[in-house]
């Protein structure tokens, strides 16, 4: 699950896709650094990426499993789906253009599907892995 800016609050001609495994609480919490993945907008060709570490993973059902070794810091998307979540926020950002700083969208991956959790105007004043 993660978060993803159409434009990313540090340089708004990237998207930048935020992931940590199971649900996203670490992430909106602040107490995992996920990974990230810069793109540019202007085609969608990877900028960077960079590997974050979660010590502890949300489930679905609540329960919390501590992450150890490799687990912590292994990755938690793929290059090709986070370009995916890269996409579909730009997407957004063209289906509400009342949104013109871009939109904050949260998701999350069941399986092979990508489910979109909320989406709206960008609120914040920087991704925090940059």
């Amino acid at each position: 699950a993660g978060v993803a800016f159409s434009r990313d609050p540090l340089d708004p001609r990237r998207v930048v896709v935020e992931a940590v495994r199971g649900v996203g609480e670490e992430l909106v919490s602040g107490a995992a650094v996920p990974d990230a993945f810069w793109f540019h907008r202007d085609g969608l060709q990877p900028a960077r990426s960079a590997r974050g570490r979660q010590y502890v993973e949300t489930r679905y059902d609540g329960t919390r499993v501590r992450l150890a070794g490799r687990e912590a810091v292994a990755p938690k998307l793929s290059n090709a789906d986070a370009r995916r979540v890269a996409c579909v926020a730009l997407r957004l950002e063209e289906t509400f253009p009342e949104a013109s700083s871009g939109v904050d969208v949260e998701w999350a991956y069941e399986g092979v599907d990508l489910k979109l959790l909320q989406c709206r105007a960008i609120t914040t004043g920087g991704s925090r892995t940059s």
